[in-house]
């Protein structure tokens, strides 16, 4: 993912995001000279999967280390990821950055990543993020998300990974293969247990913020609201409710949740996410936010 390159002074340039799914909102985009100063903040262009934006450098930009991050909510999730490149005074015109979210990488290897759980099951729709082993501010190397079959498939050139894997509901310990060819390396999550509450009337929902790197999401302000019926205090139903998330850190990895009446009709809202959505609660016991917000 990362690009070291050069630019021209004066120039403009177009950086591209590639995503695997439609976003909620518009995906942003920030660069900035590192250490000095921030150059542009702003929403790119574009629809569906496929967004730009078009930077100017200045006639007297500074020569060194520019960074650019690229921030989009997919299924209810902010992910982000960060390109770095030096700028000098002459070479190229156009930087593309394609996300899976974020990219296969463009290494030598196939390298295929597994995922199973602790029963040996595949684990399909795992988000998997590739790093620079020992750097954990290192921009990402790749990206994936595994099929029915457990696999995302990534290209890397030889050299030690720090690996990550994440899923709603598992954890995953990272990994750290060194690559020398192509081949598989294997990833074994554990199921988390989210408790449901105590009265059947119930339906916890929760979420597992993550961002592209797989890191927990804290700090959000996730709010419920319903024109009906939509929690119960000391026992009692509440109407008009109004309502917000708990951050619970006891779950690994940290989840929000909102202990909601089953079949109630309620709208959810999270500007840091760019959420905004209607849903019915199930008449479950617990139930995963994304599975109702997709």
């Amino acid at each position: 993912m990362a690009f070291l390159g050069e630019l021209n002074r004066n120039e403009t340039i177009r950086f591209y995001l590639t995503l695997d799914a439609a976003p909620t909102g518009t995906p942003q985009i920030g660069i900035d000279k590192q250490g000095v100063e921030v150059l542009a903040e702003a929403d790119m262009s574009g629809s569906g999967l496929e967004w730009y934006y078009d930077y100017t450098t200045g006639a007297a930009a500074l020569v060194g280390a520019y960074q650019v991050k690229y921030s989009a909510t997919v299924d209810g999730v902010v992910r982000s990821a960060f390109d770095h490149y030096n700028v000098t005074v002459s070479g190229m015109d156009d930087i593309q950055s394609s996300l899976d979210i974020l990219t296969g990488g463009g290494g030598a290897y196939n390298v295929t990543i597994h995922c199973k759980d602790g029963s040996s099951l595949d684990i399909a729709g795992a988000k998997i993020s590739v790093h620079n082993s020992g750097n954990d501010d290192s921009p990402l190397i790749a990206t994936g998300t595994t099929d029915t079959s457990g696999n995302a498939t990534v290209n890397l050139d030889g050299g030690t990974y720090t690996v990550r894997a994440y899923k709603a509901g598992q954890v995953f310990a990272n990994i750290t293969p060194t690559i020398s060819a192509s081949g598989t390396v294997e990833m074994t999550g554990v199921g988390v247990t989210i408790t449901p509450p105590s009265d059947p009337e119930l339906c916890r929902v929760y979420l597992f913020p993550i961002t592209l790197d797989n890191q927990d999401v804290t700090g959000l302000t996730i709010s419920i609201t319903s024109e009906e019926k939509l929690t119960k205090v000391n026992g009692e139903f509440v109407k008009n409710g109004v309502g917000t998330f708990t951050y619970d850190s006891g779950t690994t990895p940290d989840s929000y949740y909102f202990d909601a009446v089953q079949g109630a009709v309620a709208r959810v809202t999270c500007d840091e996410l760019g959420l905004d959505h209607e849903v019915t609660v199930p008449a479950e016991a617990t139930q995963d936010l994304s599975g109702l917000v997709s």
